[in-house]
């Protein structure tokens, strides 16, 4: 094991620096074009195009030449690559689109959009919700297009907590890059002026728009809820009513379940503490990117999460996660995005599996 270690040492080198230098080159702005309508046809005809301007010379000699140059020279310099690449990119495609398909678990992942929020939920099934999505429509571009699969250009339903621009503006942009077939946020934002854009966006996409308050709830299927404990249809007032009317989801799966709060604080923690509605989860999402703001001792000792979520960026401004609310959370595993990168976690209805983009556990 050591000499197979020490011979494999130069070649794990080599493909991590290539790795390295993809992403980082894919993270740069401007790394990618946004293109619209590019379907199989245009695909084929593409590399149809290619083929011709590739093939030029012999096709012009295909005429007078066609037998023997397809005796001695087509199967000898095309055929023998083209079988041995074209095997190697259907066990490569094969492989990522069978690894893709729905497993029957749910999925849930903390997506690493920098200084805001995140979440894209997958069903057993395959159904798709993302809430928020950060403010940077580059970043979770790129996060979509690593966990789903290559193919899939559609997103069931869009969740907006508020209308903040670290959670709002790259959702904004979501229409114009997948097909969204449904959109819910609350009475609230549906008021708010800095949610204009991304109402249009909503409407130039065809997508149809929702508002639910605190006793609603969304059967997205397999057994799968997604309960709206928070805010009540009259919302919340004040200096901080556009945190404290976020929307507070509980997302249920069997034993699984995980309490995401958007960037609700104490106002709205001590109204659902207050509330009949259950709190208890396997997963707390930490409002307000684990700021003071929020995460009470009576809200956390309520929830009793076994893991904790912070969505929060690297070296931050705003010091987020406070120490001090990290420390409420004792025995329980907190993840962070700054720290784990993205953060995956999948369930079965009774088993919790949780990844991280940066460690596995």
């Amino acid at each position: 094991e050591p000499i197979g270690q020490a011979i494999l040492a130069l070649p794990w080198l080599c493909l991590a620096w290539t790795v390295n230098i993809v992403q980082w080159t894919a993270s740069l702005p401007g790394a990618s074009l946004e293109i619209a309508g590019f379907g199989l046809p245009a695909m084929l005809a593409t590399y149809a195009a290619i083929a011709v301007v590739k093939e030029r010379s012999r096709l012009q000699r295909l005429g007078d030449r066609f037998r023997a140059w397809a005796a001695h020279d087509w199967w000898q310099r095309l055929v023998s690559p083209a079988a041995v690449s074209g095997l190697a990119l259907t066990t490569i495609l094969a492989w990522s689109a069978g690894s893709a398909l729905p497993d029957g678990r749910l999925h849930l992942w903390f997506l690493d959009v920098g200084q805001g929020d995140g979440i894209l939920i997958q069903t057993p099934s395959g159904r798709q919700v993302l809430i928020d999505g950060g403010a940077s429509p580059e970043a979770l571009f790129s996060e979509l297009g690593t966990v789903m699969p290559f193919w899939d250009r559609t997103i069931d339903l869009l969740l907006l907590t508020h209308p903040d621009g670290d959670h709002m503006a790259a959702q904004a942009e979501v229409p114009a890059r997948y097909q969204v077939v449904q959109a819910i946020h609350t009475a609230h934002a549906a008021q708010h002026p800095d949610e204009t854009l991304w109402r249009e966006r909503m409407a130039a996409g065809n997508v149809a728009v929702a508002t639910m308050a605190a006793g609603n709830w969304i059967d997205l299927g397999d057994g799968v809820a997604l309960w709206i404990l928070s805010p009540a249809a009259d919302g919340f007032a004040g200096d901080d009513a556009d945190n404290e009317n976020s929307l507070v989801t509980k997302l249920v799966f069997g034993d699984f379940s995980a309490l995401l709060t958007g960037d609700a604080g104490l106002a709205s923690e001590q109204a659902l503490l207050a509330g009949i509605a259950p709190l208890r989860a396997t997963v707390l999402k930490l409002g307000h990117h684990g700021s003071r703001s929020g995460s009470s001792p009576a809200f956390v000792d309520a929830v009793a999460p076994s893991f904790a979520v912070i969505q929060v960026g690297i070296d931050n401004d705003y010091g987020h996660p406070h120490p001090d609310v990290l420390e409420r959370f004792g025995a329980a595993t907190v993840l962070r995005n700054d720290l784990d990168g993205r953060i995956h976690l999948q369930s079965d209805g009774q088993l919790l599996w949780a990844e991280r983009e940066n460690q596995q556990q």
